[in-house]
């Protein structure tokens, strides 16, 4: 998956409902090219990404080439995340020229195709200062230590960490996010994938 707190959520949800009596499983944030290439080489049955409208074209083109199936789940306003302790917390509303100052804290996707593959709204806005990482936990640590910030969903479900520590802002310039999850043409989900399916279908806003 890309770097989603309530995929963490639906997940332990999901071992939790199936109440094994033993297990064996793995969660990975990666990027966007390995989240990609994990379903179409079986490597994974279900992984979580997004889009914007800056990559959509470029993503949709790679989930028929690697026959996946993509099934959204919400469509997400541009925010900026900022430490409460941030100069700009206490803002309503933001735009990128507020945050020229200021260090953009990224997720490293380290391939050629780094500016189709991004997993962030404005990929191609040309920051002035920016941080690549590929960790969440040291994303929160930098912008919080250099007063740095990130552009994402504004999701902040369920996580104490997020919710006591951070701010999201509105970001005045506009490129929505579409999250969803992937899966295999044709593939027939395992016990454990129809569970985790069903967890994450909770978080679906695009339901009739």
């Amino acid at each position: 998956m890309q770097h989603y707190v309530f995929v963490v959520h639906a997940f332990v949800d999901a071992i939790k409902n199936r109440n094994a009596y033993s297990f064996s499983y793995l969660i990975k944030e990666t990027r966007t090219d390995e989240v990609l290439i994990n379903v179409r080489d079986n490597r994974s049955e279900i992984d979580i990404l997004s889009y914007s409208n800056s990559n959509r074209n470029v993503i949709h083109k790679l989930f028929r080439e690697y026959e996946l199936e993509f099934h959204p789940l919400m469509v997400c306003d541009t925010y900026v995340y900022l430490s409460k302790e941030h100069p700009l917390a206490e803002e309503k509303e933001l735009s990128v020229e507020n945050l020229k100052d200021y260090p953009c804290v990224s997720f490293d996707q380290t391939n050629e195709m780094e500016f189709y593959l991004s997993e962030e709204a404005l990929s191609g806005y040309e920051f002035d200062k920016i941080i690549r990482t590929n960790d969440r936990a040291t994303s929160c640590e930098i912008i919080t230590m250099l007063n740095g910030f990130s552009i994402g969903t504004g999701i902040m479900i369920d996580s104490n960490t997020l919710q006591d520590n951070f701010v999201a802002i509105k970001l005045k310039e506009e490129d929505p996010l579409t999250i969803g999850y992937i899966k295999k043409k044709n593939h027939v989900l395992s016990e454990f994938g129809e569970l985790y399916v069903k967890e994450i279908e909770s978080y679906n806003t695009m339901r009739n």
